[in-house]
């Protein structure tokens, strides 16, 4: 059988793969370190942050909701992108559907989905902004894989 793919359709593939190669490598680099407990307050009057948000990179758009319960594994922050992991014992439809819900909200617009067995990767795009979105069901552990990574603009 053979089989044609569109350039854009083998990149989002590449991109999909890789993105559940990293989360599987924090699985594997975070598997004897014990999950910090996060709260669900994000904040309070004199501005001081709480919760997850007091993990992540200080630029992270707001706009962009992290789904709780959930455990920060890590933030990461380049010249081009902003990235951050988290895990829940929640499913991957939970979170998924969470993120559709969110975001469209929030003004978002879901531009690719590629849906693969226990997650999935999904592609947003608000104004000048894009976000991609990697949720993955880590059977061992019994727990799903958030990976959040919101693409800076570019001068």
């Amino acid at each position: 059988m053979n089989l044609h793919l569109s350039p854009k359709t083998k990149l989002a593939i590449m991109v999909g793969t890789s993105g559940l190669f990293i989360l599987s490598g924090l699985v594997i680099w975070n598997r004897n370190s014990p999950p910090e407990l996060a709260t669900t307050e994000t904040g309070n009057q004199q501005g001081e942050v709480f919760g997850l948000r007091s993990q992540i990179p200080e630029k992270f758009p707001e706009d962009i909701p992290l789904f709780e319960p959930a455990t920060i594994r890590g933030a990461t922050e380049t010249k081009t992108f902003l990235q951050v992991n988290l895990d829940t014992n929640w499913g991957t439809e939970e979170v998924l559907s969470f993120y559709f819900q969110k975001m469209t909200d929030s003004g978002w617009e879901k531009t690719e989905i590629y849906q693969l067995e226990g997650g999935g990767v999904w592609s947003f795009k608000k104004n000048q902004r894009r976000l991609e979105l990697t949720a993955a069901w880590i059977e061992e552990q019994e727990i799903t894989l958030i990976s959040l990574k919101s693409f800076l603009p570019q001068p």
